[in-house]
Formats: structure tokens, C-alpha cells, sequence
């Protein structure tokens, strides 16, 4: 049986990540009996959809922390390559490195098994049938001029942005490619109050994030709740 994503009244798993924004390491911890916290899992740097996902959570950082809410985006980028990248392109979010994806899991996302043909049958979001994903076309936020597959439209992507993947990138997008982007908010006593995972109802919605108004409201709830 597939684990599940923590659900509002778990309490969150705690855990100690090297820092990207700064040197040192933060910790879920650090909030304990101070402030709500807004988790971002993501994939990683090398994913052209994260990346933009990381800037909106950014851009309304300031509405989030006024709630009582602190965003902190976790990735899978490695520390050394996430701080190399941060001197050029500085993210407003502050950031967590875990290469191996080890938060992701504590906290349930799930991560798809791609089935081939003759295999068991495929059940979203923890594993695909390989004719649906090579069917699969996504354009999250209509950037594109038109749904291309993930592969494509991730290198369209990059190519936009003026990203181009080195060593360290393939290899960590090689290696969480298949991972979905979790939201956890986590109050001051470390209980998880509400959370969204990327797709979970339907694998179009790969590279969906919630709006500015959905995540205010979530936190604006939080603290009236």
C-alpha cells in the first residue's frame, strides 16, 4: 500500500536541511512556538516548472509572513550546485537542500512509477501507464504556445529562462523527475493544518501550483481557524 501525504492534524515529521539562502542549516524546528510554516517540496533547480513555482511563492512571501505564515521551499538540488545558482539568481524564498528527497518522503509525496505494457495496473498519482505518460502533454500556466510533452516542454522551458542543465542537473532531475511538488502548512505547534500535492487527481495537472488568492486563503485560515 502506496504511503500517504500527511494530512491536516498529523503532526509534520521534524527535520534539519543544509541552508541554501544562507550558510548553516534550518530546521522545522526553528518555527516551533514562533511562526506557521508553508513547506514547498520541490523537485529541484533543474526543473523549469520548480523554478517558477519557487519565484511565486517568493513574490508574495511578504502577504505570507503578515498572515503569520514563513515560507521555505525544500529541493533536491544539491547544497553546493542550489548555492552556486542562488549568487546568480537569487531566489526571494528562502531555501532547503535535501538531494535524496528523504523530507519529501517523511512527509508522503508521492513519487510515480512509470508500468509498461503487461505490467500491473497503473494508479495515479503513484505509478503511470507508459502509453499515458508518452501521451501526456502539459503547458502549466499557458507559457507555451501550446501543451507539449514533459520532456519538450521542460526544455522549452529552459530555453527561456537561458538555463542550460550541467552534469549536476541531469543528474538530479534524472534522478526526481517523477517526484510531485507538496504544499504543508505547519502551525507553531507542528501539527500540518493543510497541504496540496501537484496532480493528485489528475496527471494533466503536472506543473500546477495553486494561486496567490488560494495560498492566502489557506494561510488567512489558519489563522482564524
Amino acid at each position: 500500500m502506496p504511503q500517504m501525504p500527511l494530512q491536516p492534524g498529523e503532526l509534520a515529521p521534524d527535520f534539519s536541511l543544509p541552508a541554501v539562502h544562507t550558510n548553516g542549516s534550518v530546521a522545522l524546528g526553528d518555527y516551533r512556538g514562533r511562526s506557521a510554516v508553508l513547506l514547498g517540496f520541490f523537485r529541484g533547480l533543474s526543473c523549469p516548472f520548480c523554478r517558477r513555482q519557487i519565484a511565486q511563492l517568493g513574490a508574495i512571501q511578504n502577504k505570507l509572513i503578515e498572515t503569520g505564515v514563513e515560507p521555505l521551499g525544500i529541493i533536491t538540488t544539491p547544497v553546493t550546485r542550489a548555492r552556486l545558482y542562488a549568487r546568480f539568481r537569487p531566489a526571494r524564498l528562502a531555501l532547503a537542500a535535501d538531494e535524496n528527497a528523504d523530507t519529501h518522503r517523511a512527509f508522503g509525496l508521492p513519487r510515480f512509477t512509470v508500468i509498461e505494457n503487461g505490467g500491473e495496473e497503473p494508479r495515479w498519482p503513484h505509478s503511470i501507464g507508459l502509453p499515458q505518460l508518452a501521451e501526456l502533454r502539459v503547458n502549466p500556466g499557458g507559457e507555451l504556445p501550446k501543451p507539449m510533452p514533459m520532456e519538450e516542454a521542460a526544455a522549452a522551458m529552459h530555453q527561456i529562462d537561458g538555463f542550460v542543465p550541467d552534469d549536476e542537473d541531469i543528474k538530479s532531475m534524472d534522478a526526481h523527475w517523477n517526484q510531485l511538488v507538496g504544499l504543508f502548512i505547519v502551525d507553531r505547534t507542528g501539527l500540518v493544518r493543510w497541504s496540496y500535492i501537484e496532480a493528485w487527481d489528475d496527471v494533466r495537472d503536472v506543473g500546477s501550483f495553486p494561486s496567490e488568492a488560494e495560498l492566502l486563503d489557506a494561510a488567512a485560515h489558519l489563522v482564524t481557524a
